[in-house]
């Protein structure tokens, strides 16, 4: 167990960089809005804001603000992903900053946070937070996530712990965790896993388990020499599913496919019919499910028809690791060792 007290002389003389992803956390409830709750798309509060609030109401580290992009968080494509990748990798290489909190919304938060510790190498802090009601909302979570997740940024015990997601006084390690919550403000959680660490009331920050060191990481894929991100598409089963999903996205150019499938992977006789055409067109398909617990086996069938088991990743998960997989290479059995080693 390592245990962090609060911060030193020397971890409030660092200098954090804010990255602010428009999410609930910088939205601003509006009264008479229609929706819910009571948020505007266009209501938002700056990050300079963001950073003001939370240097009077805690002792903070120095906070820059580094540009982010301006759409919604549920609204970013792959290629947005990607340059925030490369933008936090910069800085960080440039030595600019000494740790990095990314703001992001909750819908999506747990899938970047994975994509980001799939791309981001450094000993220096990467993490990332949100809210579940919006900055000015009575009882707001957004300003305590965020500077919580501030603190992890500048902790010595947080150093080579990778990307981790900071909500709820908790953190994560991004592989783990998923949203399990559409209100409660602990919307996180790691099942099975459970939290790497917490912030502690005195403002410390305690790490209960390991997170991979990105250096240690077999599955760093650096973006450096990528120019596009593949397009991955996921299809659900369901009862009565036939093959026409899986068609339409080979047909409209998907290079890999995940199924979101019943049980341990299984899919209906025609979605199965469907994914050996898919195959045989040379795209990649990776089979994983809606159940939360549990694997999806690499199976001497699925081993027979070419295809990649996800194991205990979620199809979103499998989606960017199959999708950064294909930057590298389409040799499946390779491929299947990146899941392996996930």
């Amino acid at each position: 167990m390592s245990h962090a007290g609060p911060l030193s002389e020397d971890e409030l003389g660092r200098t954090i960089g804010l990255i602010v992803v428009p999410g609930t956390i910088d939205a601003v409830r509006v009264p008479g809005s229609r929706r819910r709750p009571g948020m505007d798309v266009a209501a938002r509060v700056s990050a300079e804001e963001m950073a003001g609030t939370v240097r009077r109401l805690a002792t903070l580290p120095n906070l820059t603000v580094l540009p982010g992009p301006e759409r919604l968080s549920h609204e970013l494509s792959p290629d947005d992903w990607f340059v925030l990748a490369r933008r936090i990798q910069d800085v960080l290489e440039r030595d600019q900053v000494d740790g990095v909190v990314l703001t992001h919304g909750t819908n999506n938060l747990e899938e970047i946070a994975f994509f980001l510790s799939l791309t981001v190498s450094s000993p220096k802090p990467v993490v990332v937070t949100g809210a579940m009601l919006p900055w000015n909302a009575a009882a707001t979570d957004g300003p305590a996530n965020l500077i919580d997740a501030v603190l992890v940024a500048a902790s010595n015990a947080s150093r080579s712990m990778g990307v981790v997601i900071a909500f709820g006084r908790d953190i994560f390690a991004p592989r783990n965790a998923t949203k399990v919550s559409t209100h409660a403000p602990s919307a996180f959680a790691a099942p099975g896993a459970g939290a790497l660490g917490s912030v502690v009331d005195d403002f410390g920050v305690r790490y209960t388990g390991m997170a991979r060191a990105p250096g240690a990481s077999p599955l760093r894929f650096d973006l450096a020499t990528v120019k596009v991100l593949p397009r991955v598409d996921v299809v659900s089963s369901y009862v009565g599913a036939d093959g026409a999903m899986i068609d339409a996205c080979v047909a409209a150019g998907a290079s890999g496919l995940v199924t979101a499938a019943g049980g341990g992977g299984v899919t209906t006789a025609l979605e199965t019919e469907a994914l050996g055409r898919a195959v045989a067109a040379g795209v990649i398909v990776c089979q994983a499910s809606r159940v939360r617990g549990g694997l999806v086996r690499p199976t001497e069938e699925r081993q027979d028809r070419g295809l990649v088991a996800a194991g205990n990743l979620s199809p979103w998960k499998a989606r960017i690791l199959l999708m950064l997989a294909l930057t590298q290479t389409r040799d499946v059995d390779l491929i299947r060792r990146y899941f392996a080693n996930s």
